[in-house]
């Protein structure tokens, strides 16, 4: 507000304050002459006017703070003051108007951080799962060097002592380790040692599938993916001679006669002489499945064993392209002591 309405209001209060109370005036009209006389609302005497002997002034002990009113009462001083109240009324409305925008923006923003609040108590919840999951992470890598270890063989004593090792190249996951055991109901420890233990077991093989192993890492596969090493003998059956052939036999009473007698033979039939009481046969060689392996060295290993009863056998490399069941197994041998290879 202005400086000079501020003064003029309290000025007019002040002079308000001591003025006489009430304005009841009226206009005596009579003698050819204009008279007015105000009282104050205790019926004392406050202003007189009479135009015509010249008689005006405030009258009574008062009459000097009366007199101070009535001058600052002026038409320029009472607008000046409608203005300031009209303008002090239209400041009121627009600051009740932005309070009204404060409150809604306050309701607002109380909404946004309820909001906010619920986000941070989500994410807080998120964090945990992700803490307990990492934890659980670190717990199972931890877990899983154990059975690693238990499935080549390792026995408990050297799974610990290769466990301290490790533990302290890897603090957080000792740390998951220890954190779950805490958690866990009692005895959950002994009933952990037990099953590592079981797990070894189940996971001892004999040392023959070790040597298994180490002749399909270092053995020649032939230029053959995924190799099957199989035995093959040479087996003959009855043919034509006028299709496929290896040779001509000659039987006498179910047996073949010797080579010598064969050749004889063979001369009497071609020449159209009579070999009544022999049988002439057209015979072919095939190769006939024995057995397979998985290395070569096995095959040999058969062949010692039973190759006296075969005739003509030999050894030929087969693929187990798509065959899972074989890569699966043989894969498996690789990793007795070694990585295994990998699938097609």
């Amino acid at each position: 507000m202005d400086k000079g309405i501020e003064a003029l209001i309290a000025d007019m209060k002040a002079a308000a304050e001591k003025a006489t109370p009430g304005r009841i005036g009226d206009r005596i009209d009579g003698s050819g002459s204009i008279k007015y006389e105000c009282l104050g609302l205790d019926k004392t005497l406050v202003l007189r006017t009479d135009h015509k002997n010249m008689e005006y002034g405030f009258i009574g002990d008062n009459g000097d703070a009366d007199e101070v009113f009535f001058r600052l009462s002026s038409p320029e001083n009472v607008l000046a003051l409608i203005a300031a109240l009209e303008q002090a009324q239209q400041e009121s409305k627009e600051q009740s108007a932005r309070i009204e925008e404060l409150e809604s923006q306050r309701k607002l923003a109380f909404m946004a951080c309820n909001r906010w609040r619920d986000k941070c108590v989500d994410a807080e919840k998120r964090i945990a799962e992700l803490e307990k999951w990492q934890q659980c992470e670190h717990s199972k890598k931890r877990n899983a060097v154990i059975d690693g270890l238990a499935q080549c063989g390792e026995a408990a004593w050297e799974i610990e002592e290769y466990m301290q090792q490790w533990d302290k190249e890897h603090p957080l996951e000792l740390a998951a380790y220890k954190a779950e055991l805490d958690s866990a109901p009692n005895g959950m420890m002994q009933l952990s040692n037990e099953l590592a233990e079981m797990k070894r077991k189940c996971a001892e093989v004999p040392d023959e599938f070790a040597r298994i192993g180490e002749s399909l890492r270092t053995q020649s596969n032939r230029t053959t993916g995924h190799p099957v090493f199989v035995v093959f003998d040479k087996q003959e059956i009855v043919g034509s001679e006028e299709h496929d052939c290896d040779r001509i036999a000659w039987v006498f009473e179910c047996h073949e006669v010797d080579e010598c007698k064969a050749g004889r033979l063979e001369a009497l039939y071609q020449g159209g002489r009579d070999t009544r009481g022999y049988d002439r046969y057209a015979m072919k060689s095939i190769d006939q499945f024995v057995t397979a392996c998985f290395t070569e060295d096995g095959c040999k290993d058969y062949l010692q064993q039973n190759g006296h009863n075969l005739n003509k056998p030999f050894i030929y490399v087969h693929s187990a392209y798509r065959n899972d069941e074989w890569q699966v197994i043989r894969n498996w041998l690789m990793t007795v002591g070694g990585i295994a290879e990998g699938g097609e």
